[in-house]
C-alpha cells in the first residue's frame, strides 16, 4: 500500500489526485529535476499479465513521442519495484465531463475545444495511434482554458458483464471479437468487437461535441450493454432539437460524425477539423450582425424619435398642430388597408410556433395594423403601420380636444403609439398565429398525411411541414425519408414519423 511521501524511484508522492479503474493518480515532485508531474500508478493485477504489459508499454511508449499543445506531455513510462507508472505533465484545471456537469457550453466555445480536440486527435493519427476511449472524463482544461486530451492508446480495466455504470469503461483487450473503450462512446463497430481504424475516433468524437453543446449524452441506456444497443440501434435526438440556437450545417456536422456505417462519416479528423474552423467562422459572422443589430436597432428608434420631435416642430409653426397628427393617423390607416387587401408589407416573423416565412395574404389586417407585424424585429411594416395609427390618434385627440402643445402631446403620442404596436404584435402571435403549434405525434398517426414545406430540407437537414390535422392547422419538424434536399412549399406525404420528426418525401416522386 503506497502512502504520501512514499518514493516510487525519483518520484515522491505529495497527494492522491484520483483513481480509476487502471490505477491511482498522485501529484508527484520529480526529485532529480525539481519539477511537479502527475504520476498514474497501474494496478499490480494489470501488471501481473504479459499480454497486458507488452501493450502497455507499447502504446505508452508512444505517446511519449506526441510533441502537441493539446495532448498532455508524458515524460517517462517505467517500472520500480514491480510497479508500472506513467509520469506526465501535471495539470490544474477540471476535466470536459465536470465542466459539462455545471453547464453545457456555449456554441463558440464548444467549436473552440473541439477544434482543438479534432488538431489534437489528428496528429495521433498521423502517427499512427487511434485513441479508442475519446470521451469528456479525458479531455481536460486547464485554469487557462487550454485543451488537453489524455490517455492516448492506453488500455483501461476489464468488465465483460453488461452492468453497471454506462459511462464505464470495458475490457483493455485488442483483440478482434472483444471490445475497447467506454460505452457511451463507442463507436458501433467498437461495440460489435470489430476491428477499427482512425474513423471510430471520430464517431466517439461526435458524441463529445454533442454533449457539449446539449449538456446530454448522444447514447445512454440503465446498462452498458443497453448504451452499446443504443449506439447499434438508435439514431440520437438532433442536437437543434434540444438547443434550437445551434445552425442546421453544425447539427449536420454532428449527425455526419455519428453515422452508423464508418464509410458515412467525415474521412478523416482533419477533414472533420475543417468542417469545424468552417461552422466557428460562421457562427462568429452570425453573432457579430446579431449584436450589432440589437444597437442599431434601439438607435435608430431613439434617432427617430428626436427627428420626429424636430420635424413636428418645424411643421407646427407653418401647419395646426392636430392637423399633422391626424394626417399621421390617415397615413397609418390607409398602410393598413393596403396591407390587407395586397400583403405587400409582409415581412418574414417569429411566432410561438417555430421560424416561419408566411405567404403574403395568409392572415388579413385588424383595423391598425398589416399582416406580418409580428416580427423577429421590433420593427417592420405591420409595425410601423400600428404605430402612426396610434401616434395620430392620440396627438389628434390631446392637440385638438383639449388644446395640448407639442412639448406635451408628443411624449404621450411616441407613448400611445408604441403600446399599440405592441398591442398588435401579441395579438398576431397569441390569436391570428396560435393554431401553429407544435404536434404531439402521440395524438395523431402521421403515416400517410400530406402537406406544404413552410422551410426547405437541405440535405441531411431537418425542415418544417404546415398541415391540417382534426381541423385544425399545425406544425411538425421534417426530414426527407431519402435525404434528398426538398425545396420550400413543395407538397409532401409523411412516409414515417419517429420522435416527433415527421420523415416525408415530395409528392409526385
Amino acid at each position: 500500500m503506497l502512502s504520501i511521501g512514499h518514493l516510487v524511484g525519483r518520484y515522491r508522492l505529495d497527494a492522491k489526485l484520483g483513481e480509476g479503474g487502471m490505477g491511482v493518480v498522485y501529484r508527484a515532485t520529480d526529485t532529480e529535476l525539481s519539477r511537479v508531474v502527475a504520476l498514474k500508478i497501474v494496478r499490480p493485477e494489470l501488471s501481473g499479465n504479459p499480454e497486458w504489459r507488452k501493450r502497455f508499454s507499447h502504446e505508452a511508449r508512444a505517446a511519449t513521442k506526441f510533441d502537441h499543445p493539446n495532448i498532455v506531455r508524458v515524460y517517462e513510462v517505467g517500472c520500480v519495484q514491480g510497479l508500472d507508472y506513467i509520469c506526465m505533465e501535471y495539470l490544474e484545471g477540471e476535466t470536459l465531463d465536470q465542466k459539462i456537469a455545471r453547464r453545457p457550453l456555449g456554441i463558440g466555445e464548444a467549436l473552440r475545444h473541439a477544434i482543438a480536440m479534432a488538431d489534437a486527435v489528428a496528429t495521433a493519427h498521423v502517427a499512427g495511434v487511434v485513441h479508442r476511449d475519446l470521451k469528456p472524463a479525458n479531455v481536460f482544461i486547464t485554469e487557462a482554458g487550454t485543451l488537453k486530451v489524455l490517455d492516448f492508446g492506453l488500455a483501461k480495466f476489464t468488465g465483460t458483464d453488461g452492468t453497471g455504470d454506462p459511462g464505464a469503461t470495458l475490457t483493455m483487450s485488442t483483440q478482434l471479437g472483444q471490445v475497447l473503450g467506454t460505452a457511451s462512446y463507442m463507436s458501433p463497430e467498437q461495440a460489435e468487437g470489430r476491428a477499427v481504424d482512425a474513423r471510430s475516433d471520430i464517431f466517439s468524437f461526435g458524441a463529445v461535441l454533442y454533449e457539449m453543446i446539449t449538456g446530454e449524452r448522444a447514447f445512454a441506456g440503465e446498462s452498458s450493454m443497453a448504451t452499446m444497443a443504443a449506439i447499434l440501434r438508435d439514431q440520437p435526438k438532433p442536437a437543434g432539437d434540444l438547443v434550437p440556437s445551434i445552425s442546421p450545417a453544425l447539427d449536420q456536422v454532428i449527425a455526419k460524425c455519428l453515422q452508423k456505417q464508418a464509410s458515412r462519416r467525415f474521412g478523416s479528423m482533419g477533414e472533420l477539423k475543417a468542417a469545424l474552423e468552417a461552422q466557428l467562422h460562421a457562427e462568429r459572422s452570425r453573432r457579430l450582425p446579431l449584436a450589432i443589430g440589437r444597437w442599431t436597432t434601439w438607435a435608430g428608434l431613439a434617432i427617430a424619435v428626436v427627428a420626429g420631435f424636430a420635424g413636428m416642430s418645424w411643421l407646427s409653426s407653418h401647419v395646426k398642430l392636430a392637423d399633422i397628427y391626424l394626417v399621421c393617423f390617415l397615413v397609418g390607416f390607409a398602410f393598413s388597408v393596403v396591407a390587407a387587401f395586397s400583403g405587400s408589407l409582409h415581412l418574414p416573423h417569429v411566432h410561438l410556433g417555430g421560424i416561419h416565412d408566411l405567404p403574403a395574404g395568409d392572415f388579413t389586417s385588424t383595423g391598425s395594423g398589416a399582416p406580418g407585424a409580428g416580427s423577429g424585429s421590433a420593427v417592420n411594416g405591420g409595425s410601423i403601420a400600428a404605430f402612426l395609427v396610434w401616434f395620430g390618434g392620440a396627438g389628434y385627440v390631446l392637440a385638438e380636444h383639449f388644446g395640448m402643445a407639442l412639448a406635451t402631446t408628443y411624449p404621450a403620442a411616441v407613448a400611445s403609439g408604441c403600446a399599440g404596436a405592441a398591442l398588435l404584435f401579441v395579438f398576431l402571435n397569441r390569436v391570428l398565429l396560435a393554431h401553429d403549434e407544435p404536434l404531439n405525434p402521440a395524438d395523431y398517426e402521421m403515416t400517410g398525411v400530406k402537406g406544404r414545406l413552410s422551410s426547405a430540407i437541405r440535405e441531411g437537414g431537418t425542415g418544417e411541414m404546415i398541415f391540417s390535422q382534426a381541423g385544425t392547422r399545425r406544425a411538425i419538424g421534417a426530414r426527407s425519408a431519402t435525404g434528398a434536399a426538398i425545396p420550400r412549399d413543395s407538397q409532401v406525404i409523411v412516409v414515417r414519423c419517429e420522435r416527433g420528426i415527421a420523415y416525408v418525401r415530395e409528392l409526385g416522386e
